[in-house]
């Protein structure tokens, strides 16, 4: 599924999700319903999250913008998860805090006008659920490359590709973290909805008031460790971490099977779906015309968008 795919379906859950939220906040304030406002408010932060979503989508196919970074910009989508993280977290911090607030001032819950509006909230999230996610996980091949070749004085012959290709034995799942964060969102509101149906529930039959804010609570915690778990991903991504998607052990050994001493491997994700590799070893009897071999082996072996070689004769600092 392509970003333009991605961006027409963000968009349809938002107009969804919009008009699902201006219901739910109003029928929560006519009711009087903490779990159901904070249902509908947790959902105008969502509209929020989908929206960061789409920009990422669109700017991401506009040439001019790809133009202007190194990778293609591709980053926008792991910063767009980002920001849905940290999203997610201060709308439960909030929802923490109006429960609380709750706990100590109880107000009469209108429970089964709520439960009906809670029911179609939740409906909708299933909806909007089911339309992103098929979308948050996604394999993408191409087929292309960009070579270049440097010959420096210091003889260490640099090969710099970037090659996308068909494969099925070697793929990895890559997560595109932007559609990843715009489905937690629409996951924590069905989770809400949920969550304020119990709470109504025991206002109605059983006259636990308290139930109210409690689930409130526990909803928010249950967000919390989604965000957290999404943050530190973005994040690790946003911070050039380690790509675990490539076994760096696997490239060295097969390198030094054809007699290269690897000072060091370095994987990095460039894009939602694009993993860059840097190689730097030394060889006294290596030749430079044997580097496009070597090249082409590893990009089929190994699900590498990027991939910079550099051999030299004798064994120095591994630096980027």
């Amino acid at each position: 599924m392509n970003h333009s795919d991605k961006r027409k379906k963000t968009q349809l859950v938002i107009g969804i999700t919009a008009l699902t939220m201006i219901v739910e906040v109003l029928a929560g304030y006519m009711t009087g319903s903490m779990a159901l406002l904070a249902d509908g408010w947790h959902m105008a932060s969502h509209v929020g999250a989908l929206g960061i979503a789409w920009v990422g989508y669109y700017l991401i196919d506009q040439s001019k913008f790809r133009s202007q970074f190194t990778f293609g910009g591709g980053k926008i989508l792991i910063l767009g998860g980002y920001t849905s993280a940290a999203l997610l977290l201060v709308t439960a911090v909030w929802m923490i805090s109006e429960s609380f607030i709750r706990f100590y001032h109880p107000e009469p819950i209108q429970a089964q006008e709520a439960m009906i509006v809670a029911v179609i909230g939740l409906i909708v999230n299933l909806v909007s659920a089911l339309i992103l996610q098929s979308h948050g996980h996604d394999h993408h091949h191409h087929d292309h490359d960009h070579k270049h070749h440097h010959h420096h004085d210091h003889k260490h012959h640099h090969h710099h590709d970037h090659k996308h290709h068909h494969h099925h034995d070697h793929d990895h799942e890559s997560q595109d973290l932007n559609m990843a964060g715009a489905y937690a969102h629409v996951l924590a509101d069905a989770l809400t909805s949920v969550l304020a149906l119990v709470a109504l529930g025991m206002a109605k039959w059983k006259g636990w008031l308290w139930a109210d804010p409690a689930v409130g609570i526990l909803g928010a915690l249950m967000i919390i460790k989604w965000g957290v778990g999404l943050l530190r991903q973005s994040a690790h991504q946003l911070l050039d971490g380690n790509d675990s998607g490539i076994e760096t052990s696997h490239i060295q050994k097969h390198l030094e099977g054809k007699g290269l001493s690897v000072a060091c491997i370095h994987a990095w994700r460039v894009d939602s779906d694009k993993t860059a590799v840097h190689v730097r070893a030394f060889s006294t009897h290596y030749k430079s015309e044997e580097l496009p071999k070597l090249r082409s082996e590893l990009m089929h072996l190994f699900p590498i968008g990027h991939l910079v070689i550099e051999i030299g004769p004798q064994k120095d600092d591994c630096q980027l």
